[in-house]
């Protein structure tokens, strides 16, 4: 067990950590899921009712994003990504090869500010701080409702695919 520390330290101190990689188009790829989404009718989305009460637990103490939930957003322009910066890839689960995908909610405010990021799924806690600071990172262009900037709940999944050979 004592050699496996000090390797473990050793390789820490050589390569600092481990980060996963994001395809050059993912910014592209997100954006036309999104303008994909818009066009769907209400009904097709995917925005279930147990989807929107997850997120009215998650979200409860914060009502002014319980409004922007509430809201009929039939003409609405959902934020667009601008800035996509990939996660840590946490070491152990690295070495060990473990994949993941945590989703995590968070609001884009009118200026296109992801605030408030919180773990919405998870399968292994060892993912979580890395997604969540990688998200604290992105930056969007405001979406609208009328016209006007406006707040929007996102939901996204963070993916942790193993190392690249």
């Amino acid at each position: 067990m004592r050699l496996f520390i000090i390797g473990l330290v050793a390789f820490l101190g050589l390569t600092g950590c481990v980060t996963s990689s994001v395809a050059p188009n993912t910014a592209e790829s997100a954006n036309q899921h999104l303008v994909d989404f818009e066009k769907k009718p209400r009904d097709d989305r995917g925005v279930t009712d147990d989807l929107r009460r997850r997120l009215d637990q998650l979200y409860g103490d914060r009502p002014d994003y319980l409004a922007a939930l509430a809201r009929d957003d039939a003409a609405a322009r959902l934020p667009r990504v601008r800035t996509m910066v990939p996660p840590d890839y946490p070491v152990l689960p690295a070495l060990a090869g473990v994949r993941a995908s945590v989703k995590i909610a968070f609001a884009v405010d009118e200026e296109g500010r992801v605030q408030e990021p919180r773990i919405f799924e998870s399968p292994d806690s060892r993912f979580d701080r890395a997604a969540l600071e990688a998200v604290r990172k992105w930056a969007f262009s405001p979406g609208t409702v009328a016209s006007k900037p406006a707040v929007f709940i996102m939901v996204v999944p963070i993916q942790f695919d193993g190392l690249k050979k």
